[in-house]
């Protein structure tokens, strides 16, 4: 963007931070698989690329692909046996895809196979989103979807997981929605919102 790198994921981490202070200011507790100690919610169009980034609480991550979803995968599975006794634990994985420039993606989801209250959750955050469209921008219409994907880290974290896909950063419409905080701030609250659905529903 104007001759300066960006990459898809300091936009996604900056929509989970914006997500995580909306949990939290509904009393919920959020745990960060991957921090940045330098980097929190910002509001700018271009974020800031480095590569100082930890698991919980406080390890290294793995050059290796599969290494580093492995390590993820491992440091969710460790907090939730930590907090065992919490009724509800969910995880949310949110990705910015890197596809063809010609191709514009609306917000998607993905759950594991087998798995019925992540495939629940997948479905409340697209209804969420359905809905928040048809309100906002009646005229456009939503072309999200929801989909059964055996991704290594929701396939392998203990607690019920959904994916969500937030654009296409090479896409220069979906570049342009990403870069916009205030859209980076709708997408996080549109999440909490069906998260608390989920909440609800499971109480």
């Amino acid at each position: 963007v104007d001759g300066v790198m960006i990459s898809e994921d300091e936009y996604a981490y900056d929509i989970t931070l914006r997500l995580a202070r909306c949990i939290e200011e509904q009393s919920g507790k959020v745990y960060m698989i991957i921090d940045d100690p330098d980097d929190g919610i910002r509001s700018g169009k271009i974020l800031k690329i480095d590569y100082d980034e930890y698991y919980y609480p406080d390890f290294g991550i793995s050059r290796d692909k599969t290494q580093r979803l492995i390590e993820r995968a491992d440091a969710v599975n460790k907090l939730y046996y930590a907090n065992k006794t919490t009724k509800y634990q969910r995880v949310v994985e949110i990705h910015i895809d890197s596809r063809s420039s010609s191709q514009r993606v609306d917000a998607f989801f993905y759950y594991c196979h087998g798995s019925t209250k992540g495939k629940a959750l997948a479905e409340r955050m697209y209804n969420v989103f359905r809905q928040k469209y048809a309100k906002f921008q009646p005229n456009r219409g939503y072309f999200g979807s929801v989909e059964e994907r055996n991704l290594l880290v929701i396939k392998r974290v203990i607690p019920p997981a959904a994916f969500m896909e937030a654009g296409n950063i090479n896409n220069e419409r979906d570049r342009k929605r990403l870069l916009d905080a205030n859209n980076r701030q709708a997408l996080a609250n549109w999440l909490c919102e069906a998260l608390k659905k989920d909440y609800e529903a499971n109480k």
